[in-house]
């Protein structure tokens, strides 16, 4: 099916915002967003809001120019470019020139289908077309006026809508499912091993009921445990490396690609972000990135950049490979795997990492700093009574993951194949 093609410019109001002065920020207030807090709320993660204007400020603006209002559309425009916000029920502001809204949207245009247009890679390429500069990329409000979309009637953009967004329900309600996994994972963590009240013989806490506590050089531990190196646990303590432009030319005839992970793509909470991920010919992920290719069941932290972020190798995954920012453990034993990615969640190891950042062009943290981390070793009884508990846990956590994989992976199949046409929409389609 051909659809017919608009200018956005005729579909919907596209603007900035209001200039607002360092002077006119504020400690409290409403929340004021860049780029780098549209880009965390895209990602569905903790935004870091440290930026605010005066209640009186945001009621002026609003009076005289309108401010965001749920449904409307926000796209990143300088710097990281095209991605895009849907405005929720919520009170902000936002930086202009870094940011491009959209709204009042016409009858021909539902804005949640454009919302996915620009998700897709039909709409990515048209971005990127668009785009001007060479050392600070931007959009212009002009070129995006201008640029051309492809537009079924508003009955097929609504069901459309409907077929993507129910993907997108399910991927959210596993996402907030993993949330309390992982919440309840790392409380019972906590609860056995930095607070060492694991269930003694009688099954009651172990410190509070009078258990015998030694003295280490990490402070008082439970008797029978031990301080080890996470070098001695490993079989392999690494790094990835960013392919050489020679070799990737070089492959340009390559049809085989490979997920190449960098930091940007694992979230906060641990969760791999399989959205936009760059991808390196097979042939160098096997020869010049052999050293980092990931099995699975790797534990993987961000040490450059963004540091501290933990995350693994889901057990569904064959061929994954990593930049220089992020390293890898791989462990000698899997009976080690619970305890050590749930000890590489906590404070005491985010502290330590943060002991040992070395300041350079970009801030990091050395091989050498993972592989002397010392952690407490409980028993192997508690280990193994342990992993019984969290198996679980973790067996609906990794299911989570793996469906969430896969309901990502077919809805970007979806995606550009409904926004062209190429699948044609049921007539007898029911839509809410």
């Amino acid at each position: 099916m051909k659809f017919k093609e608009i200018s956005l410019g005729e579909l919907c109001e596209i603007k900035s915002s209001k200039r607002i002065y360092a002077k006119e920020y504020k400690k409290t207030g409403v929340p004021f967003y860049r780029s780098k807090e549209i880009i965390q709320k895209a990602n569905n993660e903790n935004v870091s809001i440290d930026l605010y204007i005066s209640e009186e400020r945001y009621k002026e603006i609003k009076g005289k120019f309108g401010t965001p209002t749920k449904g409307d559309i926000l796209l990143t425009s300088v710097g990281t470019i095209g991605v895009s916000y849907l405005v929720g029920n919520e009170k902000f502001y936002f930086k202009d020139g870094n940011l491009t809204w959209f709204s009042n949207f016409s009858d021909q245009l539902n804005n949640e289908f454009l919302y996915y247009w620009f998700n897709s890679k039909m709409g990515k390429n048209e971005i990127n077309r668009i785009t001007i500069g060479s050392t600070q990329k931007a959009l212009t409000i002009v070129n995006l006026k201008n640029l051309k979309i492809s537009l079924p009637t508003i009955e097929i953009q609504i069901k459309i809508v409907h077929i993507l967004k129910s993907l997108n329900e399910k991927i959210k309600s596993n996402l907030n499912l993993l949330s309390k996994l992982e919440e309840l994972s790392q409380t019972l963590f906590k609860h056995w091993f930095i607070n060492f009240e694991f269930p003694n013989e009688e099954g009651k806490p172990y410190k509070s009921s009078g258990g015998e506590m030694v003295e280490s050089e990490l402070g008082e531990i439970p008797e029978g445990w031990q301080i080890d190196l996470i070098a001695n646990l490993s079989k392999q303590v690494s790094k990835g490396t960013t392919p050489r432009k020679k070799d990737l030319e070089s492959c340009e005839e390559e049809i085989n690609y490979v997920p190449f992970l960098k930091v940007k793509d694992i979230k906060d909470d641990g969760t791999i972000n399989w959205d936009n991920l760059e991808f390196v010919p097979k042939k160098i992920h096997e020869n010049q990135l052999k050293r980092s290719r990931l099995q699975k069941y790797d534990l993987l932290i961000s040490i450059a950049g963004t540091i501290g972020r933990v995350s693994y190798v889901p057990s569904n995954i064959e061929n994954l490979n990593i930049n220089q920012a992020i390293a890898f453990v791989r462990l000698k034993e899997f009976k080690h795997f619970y305890f050590i990615q749930e000890y590489f969640k906590t404070t005491i190891f985010k502290e330590y990492l943060n002991r040992n950042i070395v300041q350079a062009v970009q801030a990091n943290v050395s091989l050498t700093n993972i592989k002397e981390f010392k952690l407490l070793m409980p028993n192997d009884l508690l280990l193994e009574y342990w992993n019984e508990k969290i198996q679980s846990i973790f067996s609906k956590i990794e299911l989570c993951k793996i469906e969430n994989k896969n309901l990502t992976q077919l809805r970007d199949t979806l995606l550009p194949k409904l926004l062209s046409g190429e699948i044609e929409i049921p007539d007898n389609l029911e839509v809410e």
